[in-house]
């Protein structure tokens, strides 16, 4: 009879042990079902964005907000919130004693269109389109804008003639550094986003020399390349130098030199014959112009814009261009 009744004590006792047990269990985790969902409104945009960020699927407890690098902990599941920068990704935890811990990451995408660069303009009028050889263009975009009002760069400018088998040079004045496109209007107003080019002008790059000093009744062939007075030149005809000949000076010199770079360097272009553009070295004579004649062709201009969120879009236009009838035709060299 003491065996029997300890035996049903034994067995009270385990199954109010796990009647305890089951109890813990079903107080330390969601009842069946309950699963923590995060919805954003709008899930795409552009920053500034206000956003609602909402939690559900669960009953009581508080939530946390992690977004844009701060942390917001309230019992509303709703939390409004600006983003100021996209995309972005965060994280909504819910909470609540007695229960299991739940996060769910969100994501916040950027919506952005492309930069609309619309019609360049040569030399500030509207209804220019027509190129002439070895005239100087300045070119901008009065119409280049965001879509969603923010800032817009160019950041890339090619001008290749059709009939010539490389680009022509495009200038930036003053030069301020490489990848900066303005430049200065005849009455000296800075123009952002603008280019100068020199139709058929590709000038050589001052890469600085070490050539030999010129010398006086010295025999030059062409290809021979010598520096005077800081500045460093190619001959161009086989001659024996005389005063008249001595490059940056006399009546004809050109005849017999080219000016192709200075003795220090710049890394930068040359300007073209007649011109000077700020901040770049200048003063070549004609020869330094490729002496192809051409016939009538075309001019085609590539820009590449930019908006504040690294979004770009890429602009062609092909220009007519007039025949090129060679050197010293519009330059302010000729003679």
């Amino acid at each position: 009879m003491k065996i029997r009744i300890r035996l049903i004590l034994f067995g009270t006792g385990i199954l109010l042990s796990l009647a305890c047990l089951n109890g813990c269990l079903f107080d330390t985790q969601p009842a069946a079902g309950n699963q923590l969902i995060v919805s954003v409104d709008p899930a795409s945009g552009y920053p500034p964005v206000d956003v609602a960020i909402t939690g559900g699927g669960m009953a009581g407890g508080q939530y946390t907000f992690v977004v844009e690098g701060r942390t917001y902990t309230q019992g509303s599941n709703v939390k409004h919130v600006t983003i100021l920068a996209l995309p972005c990704d965060g994280q909504v935890i819910w909470e609540r004693e007695g229960y299991t811990t739940q996060t769910v990451d969100f994501h916040i995408a950027l919506k952005n269109e492309g930069p609309i660069i619309g019609i360049p303009r040569l030399n500030g009028l509207d209804d220019l389109w027509w190129i002439h050889p070895r005239s100087r263009y300045i070119v901008d975009f009065p119409d280049a804008h965001d879509p969603n009002n923010g800032a817009v760069t160019l950041i890339s400018v090619t001008v290749k003639a059709s009939l010539k088998n490389v680009p022509d040079t495009v200038f930036c004045p003053p030069y301020e550094g490489p990848d900066v496109y303005h430049a200065k209007d005849g009455n000296g107003r800075l123009i952002g986003n603008a280019f100068v080019f020199h139709s058929l002008w590709t000038g050589h790059i001052d890469l600085g020399s070490t050539w030999d000093l010129w010398v006086q009744t010295h025999s030059y062939v062409a290809g021979d390349r010598i520096q005077l007075d800081h500045f460093s030149y190619q001959c161009t005809k086989k001659h024996t130098s005389t005063l008249k000949r001595k490059p940056g000076e006399g009546v004809k010199w050109e005849t017999y030199w080219d000016k192709i770079g200075s003795v220090v360097g710049t890394g930068l272009p040359f300007s073209p014959p007649g011109f000077g553009e700020s901040g770049y070295p200048g003063g070549p004579l004609c020869g330094a112009y490729d002496q192809t004649r051409r016939p009538a062709q075309t001019t085609t201009i590539t820009a590449i814009f930019e908006d504040e969120q690294g979004a770009k879009t890429v602009g062609t236009w092909v220009i007519p261009t007039g025949p090129d009838p060679g050197c010293n035709t519009y330059s302010m060299e000729e003679e």
